[in-house]
């Protein structure tokens, strides 16, 4: 059975945009300039040439008993955490979605990067 084609529902500046295209892997980088793999950095692709951190990893072990429940819908741990972050109300869903779209909003604007 095949998925019905819905691209059409997409407005037009949606469907324009190119399907990403991932970077060359390492080994075949390597293969292709006779190099070690070893010896090559890869800079591209959010890869860390520093390998994993140590705090995301004891936050991957620690949570990974878990990683098959559903997360909690209500985000209470996240709106607690952004509260204390920003001082705001974490009871009031509304005003931390709204502190946290302006941040986002500076954040790319510093960077000179379309927002919105």
């Amino acid at each position: 059975m095949t998925s019905p084609c819905l691209s059409h529902l997409a407005p037009e500046y949606i469907r324009a945009i190119k399907p990403y295209q991932g970077g060359k892997p390492i080994s075949e980088l390597a293969r292709e300039m006779g190099l070690n793999e070893a010896d090559i950095v890869k800079l591209a692709s959010n890869e860390n040439p520093l390998g994993i951190s140590p705090k995301a990893q004891m936050a991957i072990e620690d949570a990974i008993f878990d990683i098959a429940r559903y997360p909690d819908g209500n985000s209470f741990a996240l709106r607690h955490a952004v509260a204390r972050y920003g001082q705001t109300n974490a009871q009031r869903p509304q005003g931390l979605h709204h502190r946290l779209e302006k941040r986002a909003q500076r954040a790319f604007e510093r960077r000179r990067i379309p927002f919105g």
